[in-house]
């Protein structure tokens, strides 16, 4: 069972946010959705969806297409989970570019 608890974060000082919405699609994948901006501050909200999403017997992936901005640490956060193995459900080519990734086709 995914927890479909979204996890938001609102930094007013830095007027940051970050939601992270997970889902289960038909394919055994759990996908989280993150909107907003990704930035060092808010890499442990993402740690803890993560952690709360992650089951032995579905994949993890990211729907990053609704981010409008990543940090530096944000984007090496991003690069350390597509290394172990979490996958990308969707994302812009600008982002993809950030993360070393070849742009989509289509």
């Amino acid at each position: 069972m995914i927890d479909q608890t979204d996890y938001q974060t609102r930094n007013r000082s830095l007027n940051t946010m970050l939601r992270i919405t997970p889902r289960a699609d038909d394919d055994g994948v759990t996908v989280l959705t993150l909107e907003g901006r990704l930035t060092s501050d808010l890499i442990v909200i993402l740690e803890q969806a993560l952690a709360a999403a992650k089951l032995p017997s579905r994949q993890l992936a990211l729907d990053l297409n609704d981010l409008s901005y990543v940090d530096q640490a944000g984007a090496a956060a991003l690069r350390q989970l597509l290394a172990s193995g979490v996958g990308i459900a969707r994302s812009s080519d600008w982002l993809r570019l950030l993360l070393g990734q070849p742009p989509s086709i289509g």
